[in-house]
């Protein structure tokens, strides 16, 4: 598994924040924990106007050899919001919520690819 944080096109663009997932094994399990990143994300975002909560996505990608999970804020504002650190990098109090569960998750992944391959 590898962990892959791009803060939204921090550079050149400011406009998008995004956090990227990759593993091999099973879908749902992936689905599942990266949709529980994302629910912790939206508890923890700053909300004025809701702009910032609103602008939040969440997918999940096969291409064939693995699956990709995106946690995305595309407020224009999304990655000054969360660069400012602490309280207010709803990325990192999300995945600080739950990085446990995604060991757990790979393991499931993984016990789920060996037996659809070995039946």
């Amino acid at each position: 598994m590898s962990l892959r944080i791009k803060l939204g096109g921090a550079w050149p663009n400011w406009r998008r924040a995004a956090t990227t997932f990759q593993m091999e094994g099973g879908l749902e399990e992936w689905e599942a924990v990266t949709e529980r990143y994302f629910d912790a994300t939206q508890e923890v975002v700053h909300v004025i106007t809701g702009q910032l909560r609103d602008s939040g996505k969440v997918s999940v990608t096969e291409d064939g050899k693995r699956f990709v999970g995106e946690v995305e804020y595309s407020a224009p504002y999304a990655a000054e919001e969360f660069g400012r650190g602490g309280s207010h990098d709803a990325l990192q109090r999300g995945w600080e919520m739950v990085r446990g569960e995604f060991p757990n998750a790979a393991s499931k992944a993984l016990k789920s690819a060996v037996e659809r391959a070995f039946g």
